[in-house]
């Protein structure tokens, strides 16, 4: 990947493909997504070999204890998690 697509790589509708072939849009979704969680995309390139691309996105510091304690047998609480965010 040459520095001039580098530089482009994550804006909406642009392609380094055929026109007709694909809309442009895979990277600039991604990007908004990682954004939206606070994360951040590196872009790692070397020409004629390609572009390795790395996602970061922020730990999630869990609570020691649920502050709500569970009502009735508990069965209805199974499987609801601590309200992590799933991507």
């Amino acid at each position: 990947m040459v520095e001039e697509v580098r530089t482009q790589v994550f804006e909406p509708f642009f392609t380094t493909g055929e026109v007709g072939k694909g809309t442009g849009m895979g990277l600039a979704v991604v990007y908004g997504i990682v954004h939206a969680h606070d994360g951040w995309i590196a872009v790692s390139r070397e020409p004629g070999k390609g572009a390795q691309f790395e996602i970061f996105l922020p730990a999630l510091a869990l609570p020691e204890k649920v502050s709500e304690e569970p009502k009735g047998d508990g069965a209805e609480d199974e499987g609801r998690g601590l309200r992590e965010r799933i991507l």
